[in-house]
């Protein structure tokens, strides 16, 4: 059985390195912002009977990612890591 006790665990180190959370949090929530803009404009200019669910989630679902990750390295740029 392995002793699991504090002293004999290694710390964590980060995978991403701390110097690039500014740099990819603007990347990733400047990506995000991108594609919500484009489902936004897609929304307003299609009629509603015209609309495709296949093209709306391909717009929505990186959107999403984009901004969640962008979000979490805006947070560990400004020292809350979770």
């Amino acid at each position: 059985m392995q002793d699991w006790s504090a002293s004999n665990l290694a710390p964590f180190t980060s995978p991403v390195d701390p110097s690039l959370f500014v740099t990819l949090s603007f990347l990733l929530v400047g990506c995000g912002l991108g594609a919500a803009s484009l489902l936004f404009v897609y929304e307003l200019n299609v009629a509603k009977n015209a609309r495709s669910i296949a093209y709306e989630m391909t717009l929505a679902l990186p959107s999403s990612l984009f901004l969640g990750f962008g979000i979490v390295m805006l947070f560990s740029a400004i020292g809350i890591h979770v």
